[in-house]
């Protein structure tokens, strides 16, 4: 979450929003293109468009000033898991590690490999294989994995 809410609209371009992951043992970060998916491309770019009309360029504030805190986007959250609950959506609470979480698994259902769910989420991208012998960006896979969560989504009546 920290790297997303570091996110500025420099970081969107090209159909990509690129994060930067400091985890591991790094002099520099490591950047992370994620491609822009479905409704995960309509929310980026209104986020743009947002921080234009703030003028800033953070991609994640609500004044323009400071970017969100993580702990904001946990209260927003749990506001929508308590919404769910009372409509029936969902049966117990849940925490955004919990979406994460759910993503991975549903991806994994769905036949998505482990190696694209890793380069998807930032994980376990930094051992000798990926660092000196697989230098595969994983675009197509990663494109095809979001296409097809967007897809379930979109099924289930929960995005347009």
């Amino acid at each position: 979450m920290a790297q997303l809410l570091r996110a500025t609209t420099a970081d969107v371009q090209d159909g990509f929003l690129t994060l930067l992951d400091p985890k591991g043992n790094r002099d520099l970060p490591r950047r992370h293109p994620i491609p822009l998916e479905g409704i995960a491309d309509t929310i980026i770019n209104e986020a743009v468009d947002r921080a234009r009309l703030l003028k800033t360029n953070l991609l994640f504030s609500s004044t323009g000033k400071a970017q969100l805190s993580p702990s904001t986007v946990s209260i927003y959250v749990t506001v929508v898991s308590t919404s769910f609950i009372q409509s029936g959506i969902s049966k117990k609470p849940f925490t955004l590690s919990d979406v994460r979480r759910t993503i991975e698994t549903r991806l994994a259902g769905m036949g998505v490999s482990k190696d694209v769910r890793a380069n998807l989420q930032s994980h376990g991208l930094n051992g000798i294989q990926i660092r000196h012998y697989d230098k595969h960006d994983y675009e197509k896979e990663k494109r095809d994995a979001l296409r097809l969560l967007h897809q379930w989504i979109k099924a289930r009546g929960i995005a347009a």
